[in-house]
């Protein structure tokens, strides 16, 4: 007789990819690298949006100017897709933590930053209140984006070990 497996609904979805398949919980992330395509599409006004952005210099500035910035990037985006997300700032956001506990709640369209101001996280986080739960797709799209608008800063990027994080 098979074995028979208990998935909590809430959680299912962090499971599935884009393309229905299953995943175990240690290896649902997408190596980013693979997920590079120089001739990905956006729709039209957000690579102006991210390129004003970058243009406002996101790493220059006192906390407040920061979040002013990714605020302004985070409203560009929302007409851009007709979408409502808010963003959040923990209490560590622009320390030099990790921002890996950055998160989206994509049912209450909430981006929360955390750790080190990171704008691949932040594009991350986005995309995931753009594209769902998938994280082959929230990595393909920011990363794509990122590159296209931050190509400096992109060649600086190393990926960490078989997973979607991608650190300078």
């Amino acid at each position: 007789m098979p074995t028979r497996y208990s998935i909590n609904p809430d959680t299912l979805a962090e499971f599935l990819q884009g393309d229905g398949t299953v995943l175990p919980r240690n290896n649902h992330h997408a190596n980013w690298v693979g997920l590079i395509n120089d001739d990905m599409k956006f729709k039209r006004g957000v690579l102006k949006a991210v390129k004003r952005f970058a243009e406002s210099k996101p790493y220059r500035g006192n906390r407040e100017a920061k979040e002013a910035k990714y605020r302004a990037l985070l409203a560009d985006l929302n007409a851009v897709y007709g979408l409502d997300v808010n963003v959040e700032f923990d209490a560590d956001w622009d320390t030099d933590k990790s921002s890996g506990a950055s998160r989206c709640y994509i049912a209450t369209g909430y981006i929360v930053l955390s750790g080190r101001a990171s704008v691949v996280t932040f594009l991350h986080e986005f995309a995931h209140a753009l594209h769902g739960f998938c994280e082959r797709r929230a990595v393909k799209w920011s990363m794509n984006l990122y590159k296209r608008t931050f190509p400096r800063s992109f060649a600086k990027l190393a990926t960490n070990g078989n997973n979607h994080m991608a650190t300078q």
